[in-house]
């Protein structure tokens, strides 16, 4: 689990929020428009403080969120970008298809 510092710099792939409360509500919003999310790790790398993750999100568009629910798969790549000094992310920047987000869930 990331521990993010009250004054870290959080760039959130969803609504462009940069805060600690702007990610997590983002994440809940993600959580609750695809009740069974899964979030698979393709990839993960590091180099000192830096780590890189390449991930795969799938899930059904089954709650409110992203529109009105329409039952459909969803298959998102995404990669996240952190710098950890002493066990805290003090950096972190996240990527996600926000086209392929808006075309898999709108009718």
């Amino acid at each position: 689990a990331s521990h993010a510092a009250r004054n870290s710099r959080c760039r959130n792939p969803i609504n462009g929020g940069e805060t600690a409360q702007d990610d997590c509500r983002a994440r809940l919003a993600l959580f609750a428009a695809f009740p069974d999310l899964t979030l698979l790790f393709d990839r993960c790398a590091w180099d000192g403080e830096q780590r890189a993750v390449l991930f795969r999100l799938h899930g059904h568009h089954r709650g409110p969120g992203f529109g009105r629910p329409t039952g459909r798969r969803l298959r998102l790549l995404g990669s996240r970008l952190a710098t950890i000094r002493n066990g805290t992310t003090i950096a972190d920047e996240w990527l996600i298809d926000r086209f392929a987000l808006a075309v898999q869930t709108y009718p």
